[in-house]
């Protein structure tokens, strides 16, 4: 899947109300097959539609299989059962290990003492993706799960800023292959027939599921902004870099090179503010521009350095970069990056541009907080 499928694919850029209504529609239409992951389910209006309409697919036919997060979607729900009676079938990616539920419901067959050791060794990596496969023919990506929190306020939701693209017309098989790995597991031959598969240039998805493509995409991200020629704008749920990501920032704002930092004011995670907050003196003092979305939360996650323009399910984290499953999509077509660049600049309007006069304005508390969790960013 090189630069010409990427051309050929068809994407369109939706809201949460908008991806609601075409997920579902999708998946009354599904034919042969639905494959469905996502880090937190709720069994709140959103996710009894989504129950539904799965239970329905299965009825007729078509495979189904739900894939959730063992810490994402840790409270047990009558739906899932409904679910499997339904002929849903539903896996827990690296179940919590006290939950007896989650662990009768993954892919290690062992004793339940075996098992509690195993996925307790594990427990830091999770499956933060949120895509939908339907038909091997389109493939839902982005930022939200399924929660009636990401809804706006007209529809019952807090009114979160969120992402999401369709594709069609674009080869699947290797997203398909990644929902497989955690579905299943995956043997030593398949590891190692994967590590040593080149990362072809510009595909149409960003996976991480192997730690070679976790390197040679994360050094390919430093390179965009190392490069760059006019700007970095980046909108993400959380912040937490490394130490490399900081300095290509700074660099590149001192390069003259506008760099944007768009973050929710009250993230859906608090501490997650508190990490934050411990990198901005430094961003700001190297010339990076800081805004905080102040009307609700900021669950997007946007990538825009020059032409290039990148969304899905990564935030600006830790967590993201080293240890968990997440997925983004390249977007290629200009009506797509029109929009994008749209909800970016008018995110910013319900903004604040942080200064370093308002960095001096916080409780000495929160500085001291913020300077302590450095200590444990890597697990975040």
């Amino acid at each position: 899947m090189g630069n010409r499928a990427a051309l050929q694919a068809k994407e369109t850029i939706l809201n949460c109300d908008e991806y609601v209504k075409s997920l579902l529609g999708d998946l009354e239409n599904a034919k042969r097959s639905i494959e469905l992951e996502t880090y937190i389910f709720n069994e709140d209006s959103f996710g009894k539609k989504i129950i539904d309409v799965l239970i329905k697919a299965a009825s007729r036919g078509v495979k189904v299989r739900l894939l959730l997060d063992g810490i994402g979607t840790s409270s047990w729900y009558d739906g899932i059962r409904k679910m499997e009676e339904g002929g849903v079938k539903v896996r827990v990616f690296n179940p919590f290990p006290l939950k007896l539920w989650q662990l009768n419901r993954t892919h290690f067959q062992s004793s339940i003492i075996f098992k509690i050791i195993y996925f307790f060794l594990r427990m830091n990596s999770r499956n933060h993706r949120k895509t939908c496969i339907i038909d091997g023919a389109i493939v839902y990506v982005g930022s939200i799960n399924i929660t009636q929190s990401h809804f706006s306020f007209q529809q019952g939701g807090e009114g979160w800023i969120d992402a999401v693209v369709k594709v069609t017309q674009v080869d699947l098989q290797e997203l398909q292959f990644a929902f497989d790995i955690a579905w299943y597991g995956f043997s030593l031959n398949e590891r190692i027939k994967k590590i040593f598969k080149p990362v072809k240039k510009n595909p149409v998805f960003r996976l991480n599921y192997f730690r070679r493509q976790r390197r040679l995409l994360y050094k390919s991200l430093l390179q965009q902004i190392f490069h760059c020629q006019h700007r970095v704008w980046m909108m993400s749920a959380y912040f937490n870099p490394d130490y490399f990501l900081l300095r290509y920032l700074k660099k590149a704002a001192k390069r003259g090179r506008d760099v944007k930092i768009l973050l929710p004011h009250d993230p859906d995670v608090a501490i997650m503010s508190l990490f934050a907050n411990a990198f901005y003196s430094s961003l700001l003092q190297g010339g990076v521009k800081i805004y905080e979305y102040l009307p609700s939360v900021i669950h997007a996650k946007m990538l825009i350095i020059d032409d290039w323009y990148c969304i899905g399910s990564s935030n600006l984290t830790q967590r993201s970069l080293i240890h968990d499953l997440e997925v983004d999509v390249n977007i290629q077509t200009n009506s797509a990056k029109k929009i994008l660049e749209k909800q970016f600049l008018d995110v910013i309007q319900g903004s604040r541009q942080l200064s370093l006069e308002d960095l001096k304005k916080l409780p000495l508390y929160k500085k001291m907080l913020s300077q302590l969790l450095l200590y444990i960013r890597y697990f975040f």
